[in-house]
């Protein structure tokens, strides 16, 4: 269990690294799966899996439907203001 619990209006600062120092993106379909990922999951709701969101989209060809609109700002978890992979 987390032992710091967040607060809404601050500020932190998430890192990760492979285990053993190991390199975690082995080639440039890796960086762009991690950087989908931060995009899609960052949705307070579930979209399952990116496999399923890549089936319904192709199923709902809809533009106005609510996953047609990659940067949406309303229903984000948290707000990204820098990254570095």
């Amino acid at each position: 269990m987390r032992k710091v619990k967040f607060q809404n209006g601050e500020y932190y600062h998430v890192y990760n690294r492979g285990v053993d120092k190991r390199n975690i993106f082995m080639n440039d379909r890796d960086f762009i799966r991690f950087l989908r990922s931060m995009r899609e999951f960052n949705r307070i709701e579930p979209i399952g899996s990116l496999h399923e969101l890549n089936q319904l989209r192709k199923k709902n060809r809809d533009p106005i439907s609510k996953f047609a609109n990659a940067n949406l700002e309303i229903g984000s978890l948290v707000e990204i203001i820098a990254y570095c992979l």
